[in-house]
């Protein structure tokens, strides 16, 4: 376990789990939470007004528990309010279908430890199926760690908020989740934390991300509109504090604007089938430089007439053999 100086107390952790019917996988996250070698301060569950009776499925471990129950008002609201319940020095958020390895409060607070200018220590998840599988995914070949504004201004580097430990008391400072958004409101707080505080990443494999088919993030038109208003959310408050609006950060924006629009460019075509929204994103990518060519390409095709379009796209699926082209 993590040892301390005599001197000082043991620090304390408020977990907070939102859930909205999430009655499938939640026993089993607060069950891994239960398990850890760092204790927590306490376990708040926010319900977001789920359908499902959370409280009846929680009822095993309900005495380990703080329950909160709300109208659905979206995770960011639901978080929120275990935020404003919380008692602890730090603050872990631990999503319902997610799961901790026992080591993984007591990882993050040794990264903590002796770092006062630190406030957000998160990790890179193992990715699960929805049968708790582990699924096989390739580290990012950096994952930086330091005053890492602009490296997160370029992309959201950390895949869920499950993987994240901060102290409670720079969100009196920067705020707390934005409850105008349903998705990337996560990301939108990162950035603000990195601005002005240290962010150390953690090595240790010590988070588990369950990939579901479902979700709000598989609507590719919201998560895409989530991801834009954080930008121009970013460009006003830098506007107005002055203190990283320069050429760095406007390259770094650039970039992430870029990627985005060039992601969510295939994902609407192969996602929803969308050839004239795919064509619109995938100008905007290429307006942003530098050039792909294969960006070049599904742009010419995607600008064609549709029946040349289909015709050039079962030329596609007879020489590649596959049904998506």
């Amino acid at each position: 376990m993590t040892t301390f100086p005599e001197s000082e107390h043991m620090p304390s952790v408020s977990v907070i789990i939102p859930t909205y019917n999430g009655g499938k996988y939640i026993l089993d996250a607060v069950n891994s939470v239960l398990r850890q070698t760092h204790a927590p301060l306490e376990i708040i569950v926010v319900d977001d007004g789920s359908r499902e009776d959370i409280l009846q499925v929680l009822s095993p471990v309900s005495r380990h528990i703080t329950y909160i129950r709300q109208d659905n008002a979206g995770p960011a609201a639901a978080r929120n309010r275990g935020i404003r319940a919380a008692k602890g020095e730090f603050i872990a958020f631990l999503d319902d279908d997610d799961l901790w390895h026992p080591t993984k409060l007591e990882a993050q607070m040794r990264r903590m430890h002796g770092a006062p200018d630190c406030g957000l220590v998160y990790s890179y998840p193992i990715l699960i199926d929805e049968n708790g599988s582990i699924i096989f995914n390739e580290l990012p070949r950096t994952c930086p760690s330091g005053y890492v504004y602009y490296d997160f201004l370029r992309q959201n580097r950390i895949n869920t908020s499950s993987t994240v430990l901060l102290r409670a008391s720079v969100l009196d400072r920067v705020g707390f989740f934005d409850e105008n958004l349903y998705v990337c409101e996560d990301y939108d707080l990162w950035l603000r934390i990195s601005r002005d505080h240290k962010v150390i990443f953690c090595s240790e494999a010590v988070i588990f991300y369950r990939q579901s088919t479902t979700g709000v993030s598989k609507n590719n038109y919201n998560h895409l509109n989530g991801c834009l208003y954080v930008m121009n959310k970013t460009v006003e408050q830098l506007i107005k504090g002055s203190q990283h609006f320069d050429k760095k950060s406007i390259d770094a924006m650039n970039e992430n604007l870029r990627n985005t629009f060039r992601t969510f460019a295939y994902k609407v075509y192969y996602g929803n089938g969308d050839r004239i929204g795919a064509r619109h994103l995938l100008a905007a990518a290429l307006r942003r430089g530098p050039r792909n060519f294969k960006d070049i390409v599904y742009l010419m095709l995607f600008s064609l007439p549709r029946t040349w379009f289909e015709s050039a796209r079962n030329v596609k699926r007879a020489l590649w053999g596959t049904k998506q082209a």
